[in-house]
């Protein structure tokens, strides 16, 4: 069949073969016309999604086979790359197509973040999209606002510790605060003692240790005042 379709004829006007034979094409890249019939060959059969006449196959091989001598090589490993990469080119297209699906939608406020925790607290990413979705907003944009408001939250959360912290420091002082003064006034009267003139301490402690003699006498004279009798009572006060 090939044989056939390498005779010089143009079946299809036009082409960068326009004209020459497998031979010609060889000679373009100083090759062997049998590598150009190989190339032919695997090349028909991919051809055929153009024409179901093997001439007209065999004309636009010859075309491509111009550019390189191992066109049909290079397009087999280009397909089996593309097959390779199909899932990964699929996994892109969705995540762009998602991405224009995001740009869609106005800017989310701060009430429509807040709404929507109203409705699920803690939402899912689907919930979320889905929300989104049913109140024509930007996804991003809500996203943005969930971010804020929880941003928000953890830092009126610290400031409340913060206050709580400062009352009971404040607190601790106050009572450090007494607790020293009570010392200060202690040892202010440890040093007014010290102070003292030695003469007037003395004089301080005598009248102090008589004081405490006449409180020990008071009651042995209670005592005998106690014990004595009626008559003994009236001896005492009349005489």
């Amino acid at each position: 069949m090939i044989d056939k379709v390498e005779k010089f004829v143009e079946y299809v006007p036009g082409g960068m073969a326009e004209g020459m034979t497998a031979e010609d094409v060889a000679k373009i890249h100083s090759v062997d016309v049998s590598v150009i019939n190989k190339q032919i060959k695997a090349g028909v059969k991919i051809e055929k999604e153009h024409s179901p006449d093997p001439n007209i196959q065999a004309e636009i091989c010859r075309d491509h086979l111009t550019e390189t001598p191992f066109y049909y090589d290079y397009l087999e490993e280009m397909e089996k790359s593309f097959k390779d990469n199909l899932k990964e080119d699929l996994e892109r297209g969705k995540m762009e197509t998602e991405e224009e699906e995001h740009k869609k939608g106005r800017k989310a406020k701060e009430e429509d973040a807040i709404a929507l925790i109203k409705k699920s607290p803690n939402p899912e990413d689907e919930v979320l999209h889905e929300y989104a979705e049913e109140n024509e907003i930007n996804v991003p944009s809500l996203e943005a606002q969930m971010y804020k408001l929880a941003t928000k939250y953890i830092q009126e959360e610290g400031k409340e510790d913060d206050e709580e912290d400062s009352l009971i420091d404040a607190k601790k002082k106050e009572e450090e605060k007494k607790k020293n003064g009570g010392k200060k006034e202690e040892e202010k009267e440890e040093e007014e003692e010290e102070e003292e003139d030695p003469e007037e301490k003395k004089k301080k402690e005598e009248k102090k240790k008589k004081e405490e003699e006449n409180k020990k006498k008071k009651p042995i004279k209670k005592e005998k005042k106690d014990n004595e009798t009626k008559g003994e009572t009236l001896k005492r006060l009349f005489g």
